[in-house]
């Protein structure tokens, strides 16, 4: 049976410049004055406050997965065949997400916007957390991590969370997967990443630099 490691990395490694806030809650173009900038820093202490961030992940030799897995997870779409691919699943929990509802329904819009705007901010830390760790893993067994991949890059389709969930042990870190296959906790996000034997050719890993959609309000190159 393949062994499924959770971690609960501490809040306060994860690292949100301020300026992720101002992204995310109006785009990449939208600068924040120095009031403005200040009720932000007070709602990311308190965002993060009310994170719980948990991953979870397993490693699975890629000739045992079934072909429809391999196809759906691109196993089979290189050049260079993977050995091994990891699941992950990150997730900050229900705390923030109620916060954030609890904002909404009391008509605190900027507080609401913010205070969401943090948590995408800490799952994406969160996930780069992850990373690291899985291509450590990698290193550690003398092989080559590739890129992340998941449902909402490039052109992976939403369906593909079916056969990540059944990959990977999600009720350990209370994460479930509905029938439209949308995550909940709703701060949360799915991902894999092969592993080579031979090393990959360097790319930019941040997913802005590789993404498609030039026009993206919250793109954060040109």
């Amino acid at each position: 049976m393949t062994e499924n490691i959770v971690v609960y990395p501490d809040p306060e490694s994860l690292t949100v410049p301020v300026e992720q806030i101002a992204r995310y809650a109006g785009g990449s173009r939208y600068k924040m004055d120095p009031g403005m900038k200040d009720r932000a820093v007070k709602i990311l202490k308190y965002a993060r406050s009310l994170i719980r961030p948990a991953f979870i992940y397993s490693v699975h030799d890629t000739d045992r997965l079934e072909k429809d897995v391999q196809n759906a997870l691109w196993v089979t779409d290189h050049r260079k065949q993977p050995i091994k691919i990891t699941i992950c699943i990150c997730t900050l929990g229900h705390t923030l997400e109620n916060e954030v509802k609890n904002h909404s329904v009391s008509n605190n819009v900027l507080e609401t916007i913010f205070l969401d705007a943090a948590g995408v901010s800490f799952l994406e830390s969160l996930a780069a957390v992850a990373l690291r760790r899985i291509q450590n893993d990698a290193q550690e067994e003398g092989l080559h991590a590739g890129c992340q991949l998941g449902p909402g890059y490039a052109d992976v389709p939403l369906d593909t969370q079916s056969f990540i969930f059944s990959l990977v042990e999600a009720s350990a870190i209370d994460v479930s997967l509905n029938a439209s296959f949308v995550m909940n906790p709703p701060k949360s996000l799915s991902f894999w990443v092969n592993w080579y034997i031979e090393p990959q050719l360097e790319a930019n890993r941040y997913k802005c630099k590789s993404c498609r959609l030039k026009n993206c309000p919250y793109r954060i190159v040109p």
